[in-house]
């Protein structure tokens, strides 16, 4: 028997009188939230903070003051709302209807019904739609969300949406800077934002983004109304571009059968159960999500990708499931559009908000002009643009209803699928286009800083669009779509005579990111000066650790979010190319066993992805990269990255080879190709040297051979050199440009290392201290900017003639214009040399340096309060961010933050570490405005022994030296424009050399049947890569040197006291008046811990400032203790930054 239903409670919620406007709020696990998502539309806003800014909002329908229908009535409102649904999907049996669609039909009824007094604004049942039933609709709606089957499936469609999409964006930033909405303050960008996303997806991305990005009611209201009027004046247009576009005749394909509007007569009740089911416990997993990482609004996005995920990992799952869940989502989303419509009010948007109108009204317009014009630049048919256009605008029921009522019978399924991608990637577009903005929009910010921030916007998006698109080649690469549909068509058009078989990858993979390079270069040389870093942002809380475990290390949620996009990227490339290698395995052999050739195909295709790691294995290590900047990164903080990729590359490589040996040996007998070096093909023996090269490496890289035999590590690491040599030989010159970005990237930055060591730096100074630790000072070019925490690559050649260093420099380019300086800790064989060479007052050392390399901004400088946490030499980075905020607080209307320095010793002689806090100056250091609180613990001593104050640190200066050059910037002050001048015109000179050689030498012998050896296109790839790269570098190089000698020779000597030997400011006897006052007043602020170890937990929630920056750096163990802390939630202002720099 089945069992009644029960009337749901509602008494949780707080229905406001309309006189006094109280928030709604929904019971949540015992909790009682404010519901962001209902639109208090009847109310009168009275704040006296805001009498001056118009925020009187007075809803003039007098109907609307008593509705037929109460919000009490909870029975009569789920009435109305399933009945005004039930109309809208009756209505596409009309001709209207059908032109229109349901959504359409059900929005205009709702919105009708509010405005003419039937319904309420608002109501407690809205609120339940909005919190619940709206979540749940979403993985009803997207079980087909089987990224492989809407490629597959949908042909040049989905390349038209795709474009749609594209037009989109640029219409929402076009009608931004036209129309910016300023009467809504921060609700402008983020209702842009939210427009962008329903305009690619549909209704449910504009509230899943409003909802994330905290957008108020009356706009959201605001804006569904706005919408609702522009979607019908578009739709009714799209209808009369298509109005001489002739039907079809009607086709049955196997698409058909996953119509979602087909096959719900023949659903089962456990099918149905089930389903719900399902949808139940992805919205739990959402939210769970969400709550974990403490992402406000991020439920609906994690839904969204939750289900996406699963439908395409498993799809016959989700298929079975799929039409259960079409009927449920069918009936819901009427629901959902009908409390869409029934919360907006006419009124409301021509009193508050008529810019909204006019933004969306640009938005679409712009929208349909990009895309005719795409569409025309393309070839692409006018039939396909206007529905992938009605599926951005409208979403997947209205593409459905246009290709219905136009007679397009075979487009129906398409459009629904194309449709059913824009919601899946909608919520992600839009909310990442609003965090570009957060800053822009700021109102804190003077104009001439919003216009910067909006300027540096526009560019982010421009690269973001082209990445995108970059991507997205790499996801279709390895489907049967890339291989038998389009790459016939692309080679067709892209293999010319002077590119022949390399044109398409170059095209694809080249272009792209070599074009980001050369603008980024542009980018940051323009924002080079631009001090508008804003501390706090709308992503702080996904820079939190999200993951601090061995051996990932600390992983924030950005980090892991990219990283697990990548594995999926590799999982995807491996499901399908096992998919192709099955269906069409490669080179099959008559009479041979099928079987050995799908085993030979998936061994060439492990190879493959193999070698999509190598596209982004040399971009962490190329240290003045313009592409890592772009994101944040710098080469020291992202080489995680690269050690991840050559893991993950040499383990494919190495199931590559192994699957070859066997096939060779095992299965075939024709291990002798192993030898072979063909004329006409790869070269096997190339791919086997290469191997063998590989394990070397890889071995030698592991964690604890690198620790115990760094030497080796360093040296056959430099191996990599014959491995790209003869990997290139084996994998030919198309797949050579499919990596060629990174690798000539590098190979520019390489070359640039190599001329700059080729100086030798001035060493003017050092200072030991009796813990074993140096500080070597240098001369520096004034010119030369570099931020704090920032390293230099020191080489002595009287240690080790190949050996470079890494060191941080703990000076300051603002408060020691002429002046560098590193500090090294005596632990290994090097640094042990380096101080008994020292200790032996040498009168000249010679020195080469590289660098300095560092962050792009220090955007922690600008935050409310800062905690340093460091163990042993970890202070190091420290000592740079002190001097610098010591600089700033001498500043004028300066705001400096207040710093907590807690360092952990494990003796009391490292305590003279605390010395290198302020730099050796004869003029006085102003530290009177700086608030440092200095915390130190020392670990292994319970007092402080008499013997160490007798303990000395010794000064040494340098005889100046006739060929020793300050340390300067590579390329001189302009460096970026310099290098975007040297990968722009290095690049062009590879393709036009490339061009012509292979016109008018390779060609002609090709073009007479003769054989030219394949073996020679690679190495005329690699001469042309390496002369384009040498000649393009020197000559910019060369033009730089003389001004940078020129800068140079004005540096005469620097000033600096007379060296002594003088004691500890932190050893001496206590109550001894110390001769610097600056020294004297960070003794006075230190206080000493013997025999304890720090508290972090009780140090860090002790912190009440309402952004405090947390900074550490040391040995894993505590890294690793901080960012627990952190990750824990338990303090929402703690923003953590690791730093290691562990190579």
């Amino acid at each position: 028997m089945a069992s009644l239903p029960v009337p749901l409670k509602l008494t949780p919620f707080t229905i406001p009188s309309p006189t006094n406007r109280t928030l709604h709020t929904v019971n949540n696990g015992g909790k009682f939230l404010p519901s962001n998502t209902i639109c208090h539309l009847s109310f009168r806003i009275s704040h006296s903070k805001n009498r001056n800014c118009n925020a009187s909002l007075i809803v003039k329908s007098q109907l609307n003051n008593s509705p037929m229908i109460s919000p009490d009535d909870n029975w009569g409102m789920w009435t109305a709302l399933f009945a005004t649904g039930t109309f809208g999907l009756w209505s596409e049996k009309t001709k209207i209807g059908s032109m229109v669609s349901a959504a359409l039909v059900s929005i205009l009824v709702g919105l009708a019904a509010s405005n003419l007094g039937i319904i309420p604004y608002e109501a407690p049942a809205y609120s339940v739609v909005f919190q619940y039933i709206l979540p749940l609709t979403i993985p009803l709606l997207l079980f087909r969300a089987d990224l492989r089957q809407v490629i597959r499936t949908t042909g040049t469609l989905f390349l038209a949406f795709l474009l749609g999409s594209v037009a989109t964006i640029v219409g929402t930033a076009v009608a931004f800077l036209v129309v910016p909405m300023r009467s809504l303050g921060q609700d402008n960008w983020k209702i842009a934002s939210a427009l962008m996303g329903s305009y690619i997806g549909g209704a449910i991305n504009y509230i899943a983004i409003c909802k994330a990005l905290g957008v108020s009611p009356s706009v959201i209201a605001a804006g569904v109304a706005a919408d609702n009027v522009i979607c019908a004046i578009y739709f009714v247009l799209l209808f009369g571009l298509s109005s001489k576009i002739p039907t079809e005749a009607a086709k049955v394909t196997d698409a058909d059968s996953s119509s979602p509007v087909s096959n719900e007569s023949n659903l089962s009740v456990p099918q149905m159960a089930t389903a719900l089911a399902v949808s139940f416990a992805i919205c739990k997993s959402a939210n769970s999500l969400s709550k974990t990482f403490g992402i406000q609004g991020g439920e609906l996005p994690a839904v969204t990708a939750i289900v996406v995920i699963l439908a395409t990992l498993l799809p016959s799952c989700f298929r079975y499931l799929a039409p259960a869940g079409d009927a449920f989502a069918l009936v819901l989303m009427q629901v959902f559009f009908a409390v869409l419509g029934a919360s907006g009010s006419v009124w409301n948007v021509i009193n508050t908000a008529p810019s909204i109108f006019l933004f969306a009204l640009v938005q679409v317009s712009v929208h349909l002009v990009v895309i005719l014009g795409l569409g025309k630049l393309f070839q692409i048919d006018q039939k396909l643009i206007l529905l992938a256009s009605n599926a951005n605008i409208g979403g997947p029921t209205t593409a459905c209803g246009m290709a219905t009522a136009k007679g397009w019978t075979t487009l129906v399924v398409p459009g629904i699928l194309v449709g059913i991608f824009g919601i899946s990637i909608a919520t992600f577009l839009g909310i990442g286009f609003g965090m570009l903005f957060t800053s822009s929009t700021d109102p804190s910010l003077a104009a001439n800083s919003r216009a910067k921030m909006k300027f540096r916007a526009a560019w982010q998006i421009f690269f973001l669009l082209v990445f995108v698109g970059h991507m997205f080649i790499w996801v279709m690469l390895p489907t049967k779509t890339y291989k038998f549909s389009w790459t016939p068509n692309l080679k067709e058009k892209l293999n010319s005579t002077y590119f022949r078989e390399q044109g398409v990858n170059l095209v694809l993979f080249s272009f792209p990111l070599m074009l980001i390079a050369s603008l980024g270069c542009v980018y940051l040389h323009l924002q080079k000066k631009s001090n508008s870093e804003s501390s706090k942002s709308f992503y702080d809380p996904l820079r939190r650790p999200a993951v601090v475990m061995a051996p990932l290390g600390i992983v924030n949620a950005v980090e892991l979010t990219f990283a697990a996009m990548f594995i999926a990227l590799l999982i995807w490339s491996l499901a399908n190319y096992i998919y192709v290698s099955i269906k069409w395995p490669h080179k099959h052999t008559p009479g041979r066993a099928m079987w050995k050739t799908v085993f030979r195909s998936v061994s060439l295709r492990l190879g493959y992805i193999g070698n999509t790691c190598w596209a982004f294995l040399f971009f962490p290590v190329t240290r003045g990269s313009s592409i890592l900047p772009l994101i944040g990164l710098t080469s020291e903080s992202s080489i995680k990255y690269h050690i991840w990729l050559g893991h993950i590359s040499s383990f494919l490589f190495a199931l590559h080879s192994i699957g070859f040996i066997i096939y060779w040996w095992a299965m075939t007998n024709e291990m002798y190709l192993m030898l072979q070096w063909s004329s006409t093909y790869l070269s096997y023996v190339a791919g086997v040297i290469a191997f063998v090269l590989s394990i070397g490496i890889w071995v030698t890289s592991l964690d604890r051979v690198r620790r115990k035999m760094f030497e080796l590590f360093f040296y056959a690491h430099h191996l990599y050199i014959l491995y790209i040599f003869f990997y290139m030989f084996h994998v030919g010159v198309a797949y050579l440009c499919m990596i060629l970005p990174g690798i000539f990237l590098f190979l520019i930055d390489r070359y640039l290392r190599f001329l700059q060591s080729r100086r030798r730096s001035r060493l003017i100074s050092s200072r030991l201290l009796p813990n074993g630790t140096m500080e070597l000072t240098f001369a520096k070019n004034p010119g030369l900017c570099y931020t704090s925490t920032s390293i230099l690559f020191v080489h002595i050649p009287s240690i080790c003639k190949l050996q470079w260093h890494p060191f941080t420099i703990s000076s300051s380019s603002n408060l020691e214009t002429d002046k560098l300086s590193v500090v090294i800790k005596s632990e290994g064989s090097w640094t042990q040399k380096l101080y008994k060479q020292l200790s032996s007052s040498p009168d000249h050392l010679e020195v080469s340096t590289e660098g300095p390399y560092g962050p792009a901004s220090s955007h922690f400088l600008s935050r409310e309060a800062l905690v340093m946490i460091s163990g042993g030499s970890g202070i190091t980075p420290f000592m740079s961010i002190i001097r610098d905020i010591i600089f700033q607080s001498t500043e004028s209307n300066s705001k400096v933050p207040k710093v907590l320095l807690v360092s952990a010793f494990k003796n009391t002689t490292d305590l003279t570490m605390l010395d290198l806090l302020l730099p050796l100056s004869e003029n006085p250091l102003d530290i009177s405005k700086f608030q440092l609180q200095i915390e130190a613990y020392v670990t292994q001593e319970h007092e402080r022994s008499l013997e160490d104050a007798k303990n000395q640190i010794e000064a040494k200066l340098f005889k100046p030296n006739p060929s020793d050059s300050p340390i300067s910037e590579v390329l001189g002050k302009n460096s970026w424009l310099c290098l975007g001048a040297i990968i722009s015109s290095s690049f062009v000179m590879f393709l036009l050399l490339l061009g012509f050689v292979t016109r008018y030498h390779i060609y002609p012998v090709e073009h007479r049947g003769d054989n030219y050896h394949y073996s020679y296109k690679i190495l005329w790839d690699m001469f042309l890569v390496c002369a384009s790269i040498f000649v393009a570098t020197s000559v910019v190089f060369l033009w730089q040197k003389r001004k940078i000698s020129a800068e140079g020779k004005q540096i005469q000597n620097v000033d600096l006291p007379t060296p002594t030997m003088s004691p500890s400011s932190w050893l001496c006897v206590p109550g001894r008046e110390l001769e610097s006052l600056p020294h004297q007043s960070l003794v006075q602020s230190t206080k000493v811990h013997f025999g304890s170890r720090p508290d972090l937990k009780r140090i860090l929630f002790e912190c009440k400032e309402s952004d405090v920056g947390v900074l550490v750096c040391g040995p894993k163990k505590i890294r690793h203790e901080v960012a627990k802390i952190c990750a824990s939630g338990l303090a929402r202002n703690l923003s953590f930054e690791s730093i290691s720099f562990n190579w």
